[in-house]
């Protein structure tokens, strides 16, 4: 909502980013995290930097049009929905090299 920010409006069905690179998974302070920090539409992309395992800083890009269309318009889910995708989400083992 570009008149109230803080009210959700929508949500993507799956998460957006998920450890999957070695330096995501195995390293640093806190293995297997990744979490969104800015996020800057240039042109058609978007790019979206995150840290990851709370060592380095990374940047993801995805075609805009493609992630506005991965958002679900809905009502705020409840808590107890959040949790229940949250713990659905598979966690990927740590990759072992």
């Amino acid at each position: 909502d570009l008149d109230q920010p803080s009210r959700v409006l929508g949500i993507t069905p799956e998460p957006i980013l998920v450890p999957e690179a070695p330096y995501e998974m195995t390293a640093g302070f806190r293995p297997n995290v990744v979490f969104p920090t800015a996020h800057i539409v240039e042109g058609d992309e978007s790019w979206i930097y995150y840290g990851a395992a709370d060592s380095v800083i990374c940047l993801a890009t995805v075609a805009t049009g493609e992630l506005v269309e991965s958002v679900q318009l809905t009502s705020r889910p409840e808590q107890a929905e959040l949790v229940a995708r949250a713990a659905a989400v598979p966690v990927p083992a740590p990759a072992t090299e």
